[in-house]
């Protein structure tokens, strides 16, 4: 059998970037979303060590080894300067250190280059000298001899998963991998997604290390996702998504080993992966406000310790299901009629509520924050409503999720009947999607004789838009989605999520974001795009009239009679100021790779036309010292110089183009590795 580094082709590897376009645009989504969830998070830095210690746990445990959690943790909170409370003490060992070390430089320093001598560090770090060892390896350098293969079966029988290439060819290949990866940082053809993937892929492949190779790979893959947003990446853990389908990631991998340099099912597969990590952070980061938000609400509502643990246990989600008296008891160590007046106390204080069952199936769940909950039987239909959002919402939106809650519990019980009577086969349903054949996608009647649906009148009556239909069709099939996914666990009830007050709404082609006010908008829609281009976006009411779109640099524009009117501007480009005594240059120049060519061309121009005639020393035209504007210059003209721009010695630009060219189909600036990457 050939490999994959046996190819004439080796290392131009290639995918259809169209195919990964849809899964691409929703990562970039999400993304901004969950930069933007980290920013609301009070405990951010407690969060981290959350997320980094999954990290570290998941990919040791992908491999096999069992790290001892405490420890791990110990070092971690020490690193990031933490003094955790409540927490058991773990003994701090050279492997605890090494793990966290590892990890940490790897998600902390994104503009450190990555070096073979980097790689040493990370390997001695994971291979601590006094640690017991049944097999010898050699720590700190690639392996020396000899050739490295995969296999299990049998001794007599064995079964070849892969082989690497041979020790001798390892730092040459490995140094035109670490050529490749460095020089990718700053290349706008390849999304930050594509290029963690196969960064780890490549890695693989060569296999330089006696062992450690799947979680120093893995490291590198956070490294360039840093590199993507260093905001994001510590709030979500691709580790332990990875273990999540730790089957069929040794199956991705092994089969993108084989002769062809196509790797669009591993890309495929790594970006799904990718999108359940960010989906769980998201989950969490909510998660995470919901409970700060409440314990403000009671914090000054007198309660007991064990009263306290049941309703952390609630925020936690441990009990999704809702508390019981009979489970109160067990992890408070209260008897069961001490449980039952526990329980009642916080129904009374209005901490916790009733669910609909009575008697010994009693269970009580959190009212949410900020919501007066309509939870319990309808006077008219028995339906049971979601935790609706009374006080900061007005009246209209109000009875808007009201009426979304009516209409997904007429689509459950429509789905559960329909299954039951064989119309609708339940070993074919498995998402939203399989829905369409058997029930109209833009509602959920009860009345099959009916030819509008109950969200078709209350649109029509309330004066919504065709998008303002379309986002609460949305807001319906969502609950019934995860509920479909999740094998019907529960009621569809369960998975909708209660709304956040909006003024206005970001819409896309297939999906509306809540935002709060123009800045907010402007912001979500720079972070969930970037570069990226989205297609149509646009700013709307909740009932779908258009309000503005966004231009790139994320201004949101009103079209007028005259023309676009600018209804926000993020930022007027003036003259680039950088302190030297600050060392502030390098924090700018990674906030400059946000904006689009279009914005720094601006800025260059108006930085450099302030500095144009001034003698050194004095300052410019707008009274900004010259040696502080001129070093902006600098850091703008390296940042446009990356994608490939051009200018004169002096201070105007020369004829500012773009130098890139083409090289098996990868959008290059010079000079680039030798390296291709045919994207089909």
């Amino acid at each position: 059998m050939s490999w994959m580094w046996q190819s004439k082709q080796w290392p131009e590897f290639h995918w259809h970037k169209d195919r990964l376009r849809p899964k691409l645009d929703v990562l970039h989504r999400k993304q901004g979303q969950l930069s933007a969830l980290v920013k609301l998070d009070a405990d951010e830095r407690h969060s981290a060590l959350d997320v980094l210690l999954e990290t570290i746990i998941a990919s040791s445990a992908i491999e096999g080894e069992r790290l001892d959690r405490d420890s791990v943790r110990s070092s971690l909170a020490n690193k990031l300067g933490l003094i955790e409370t409540n927490q058991t003490p773990g003994l701090v060992t050279d492997k605890s250190n090494g793990v966290a070390n590892l990890v940490l430089d790897a998600v902390s320093n994104p503009d450190r280059e990555l070096t073979a001598e980097r790689l040493y560090t990370w390997h001695r770090w994971l291979f601590p000298e006094n640690e017991f060892r049944l097999e010898k390896i050699d720590i700190g350098k690639y392996r020396p001899k000899g050739q490295m293969q995969i296999v299990s079966g049998p001794s007599d029988r064995p079964v070849v998963h892969f082989e690497a290439p041979p020790a001798e060819t390892v730092p040459a290949e490995m140094n035109r991998f670490l050529q490749w990866f460095n020089d990718s940082a700053h290349d706008r053809s390849i999304s930050a997604f594509e290029r963690a993937a196969l960064a780890h892929l490549w890695f693989e492949v060569i296999h330089p290390f006696d062992d450690g190779n799947g979680r120093i790979g893995r490291a590198i893959s956070d490294l360039a996702l840093a590199q993507g947003d260093a905001g994001s990446v510590r709030a979500f853990s691709m580790s332990s998504a990875i273990l999540q389908d730790r089957k069929g990631y040794y199956r991705a991998i092994e089969n993108s080993h084989s002769g062809s340099m196509s790797v669009d099912d591993w890309m495929s597969w790594f970006l799904s992966r990718l999108d359940h990590a960010m989906d769980v952070a998201s989950e969490r980061a909510n998660r995470t406000l919901d409970k700060a938000r409440y314990w403000d609400k009671f914090k000054e509502t007198a309660l007991l310790p064990e009263q306290r643990k049941a309703l952390n246990k609630l925020l936690d989600g441990v009990f999704p299901q809702g508390l019981s008296a009979k489970k109160y008891s067990a992890f408070t160590g209260v008897s069961k009629p001490t449980a039952t007046r526990h329980l009642a106390d916080l129904v009374r204080k209005g901490c916790v509520e009733k669910q609909l069952a009575g008697g010994r199936s009693t269970t009580y769940q959190i009212v949410p924050v900020a919501h007066t909950t309509a939870l319990g039987p309808d006077k008219t239909d028995g339906i049971r409503y979601a935790a609706l959002p009374l006080e900061d919402l007005p009246e209209r939106q109000h009875e808007e999720y009201r009426m979304i809650g009516r209409q997904i519990s007429i689509a459950e019980k429509e789905i559960l009947k329909d299954m039951e009577e064989g119309r609708m086969p339940a070993d074919r349903i498995r998402s939203f999607e399989d829905l369409n054949d058997h029930v109209d996608a833009n509602m959920y009647l009860s009345d099959v004789e009916r030819v509008e649906s109950p969200i078709a009148d209350y649109c029509a009556e309330n004066g919504f838009g065709p998008q303002g239909v379309f986002r609460i069709a949305g807001e319906i099939a969502e609950p019934l989605d995860k509920w479909l996914l999740n094998g019907r666990q529960g009621n569809a009830l369960d998975y909708l999520v209660p709304p956040r007050p909006a003024q206005f709404y970001l819409s896309t082609n297939n999906k509306s974001y809540p935002v709060e006010d123009l800045a907010h908008a402007s912001e979500l829609f720079l972070s969930a795009y970037g570069l990226k281009d989205p297609g149509k976006v646009l700013l709307e009411t909740p009932k779908g009239d258009l309000v503005g779109t966004f231009s790139r640099t994320g201004q949101v524009l009103e079209a007028t009679s005259q023309g676009q009117r600018i209804l926000y501007q993020p930022g007027v480009p003036e003259p680039l100021r950088i302190s030297e005594s600050t060392g502030e240059r390098d924090e700018i120049l990674r906030s400059l790779k946000r904006y689009p060519d279009s914005y720094l061309l601006a800025w260059e121009k108006v930085t450099a036309e302030d500095l144009e005639g001034r003698p050194t020393g004095q300052a410019g035209s707008k009274g900004i010292a010259r040696r502080e504007v001129n070093l902006g210059l600098q850091v703008i003209r390296q940042e446009l110089s990356l994608r490939g721009h051009t200018f004169s010695s002096g201070l105007r630009p020369a004829n500012i183009s773009t130098t890139h060219r083409t090289t098996g189909n990868q959008l290059q600036a010079q000079p680039r590795p030798s390296v291709k990457f045919n994207k089909i």
